[in-house]
């Protein structure tokens, strides 16, 4: 019934039917041993994107903590490292990216064979340490680890890490003067996704990542353009402080925690490069996002 439950959760999660599989995911847990590690890791991997989905941001990195660590407690490195790939991701993301980077730093190790070669699946942890340097705009560095984790995504058959380093590759070109570049990795991007299954939530990432671009191609983004481009949530919550909400209005009117709230505007402020709510709306509207 367990293992019943567990596949269950999985399958409304990649379907993105989050009340189906919290409940699933939830019957899993109770039922599991607690040594079973790999099965209860897995489902908490399960949860912490689900927790992503409704948007409890403390919930996410706790599940995936979790998951990681009975990752390695059951030997299954594989799901040790995807599980601190997301925590580092989400952590860069809320603008701690010196945590990130300790933990993607982390994973790399796991992923590590003893002869020092680095395991295919590694490649998400690449991509997303390119795209910690070049929001640091370490250029070089974010060049370096992409096309590191676009070869290793092409040896673990993985689209999605692929596609998160050929963008990274694409926004390098395009701010380093090379456009016939940036619509090269572009063109590669959309035969990629074109032909192959992507995770939940990869599609409106490429989406957001190609029009920023193209938009900087076409020169309708006068000025220093975004490194990173705003999630759905957070185009959403920068609206509302455009409108003066304050922040407790803004978890109201979501149906989200306040302090999910605080971690939006953080990073909307990091990744317009500001300090307040004032300049972010300064900074949107020069920018033409709001």
């Amino acid at each position: 019934r367990a293992e019943i439950a567990a596949i269950r959760a999985y399958a409304a999660a990649r379907r993105e039917d989050v009340g189906t599989a919290m409940e699933q995911s939830q019957k899993a847990l109770a039922l599991l041993p607690e040594d079973d590690y790999m099965l209860r890791g897995v489902v908490l991997f399960v949860q912490g994107g689900l927790f992503l989905l409704e948007d409890d941001i403390e919930k996410a990195l706790d599940a995936w903590k979790d998951a990681s660590t009975y990752g390695e407690k059951s030997g299954n490195i594989h799901l040790a490292v995807s599980a601190l790939n997301s925590v580092a991701g989400l952590l860069a993301e809320t603008g701690k990216v010196i945590e990130a980077e300790e933990i993607y730093t982390r994973a790399l190790g796991l992923g590590t064979s003893h002869s020092g070669v680095s395991l295919s699946f590694n490649a998400s942890i690449y991509a997303g340490l390119a795209r910690l340097y070049l929001a640091q705009k370490d250029f070089q560095k974010a060049k370096e680890f992409a096309q590191t984790g676009f070869e290793l995504g092409q040896q673990w058959l993985n689209p999605d890490s692929q596609i998160g380093s050929l963008l990274t590759l694409a926004q390098v070109a395009q701010l380093e003067g090379d456009p016939d570049e940036a619509q090269r990795l572009l063109d590669e991007v959309t035969r990629i996704a074109s032909t192959r299954d992507l995770m939940p939530g990869t599609d409106a990432y490429i989406e957001r990542a190609k029009i920023q671009i193209q938009s900087q191609l076409a020169g309708k983004i006068e000025g220093n353009s975004l490194l990173e481009p705003l999630s759905e949530r957070e185009l959403e919550v920068l609206r509302m402080l455009a409108d003066g909400c304050s922040n407790p209005e803004i978890a109201e009117a979501l149906i989200i925690a306040l302090g999910t709230v605080k971690a939006h505007t953080s990073t909307i402020y990091r990744k317009l490069e500001v300090k307040n709510r004032t300049q972010a709306v300064i900074r949107a509207r020069e920018l033409k996002i709001i």
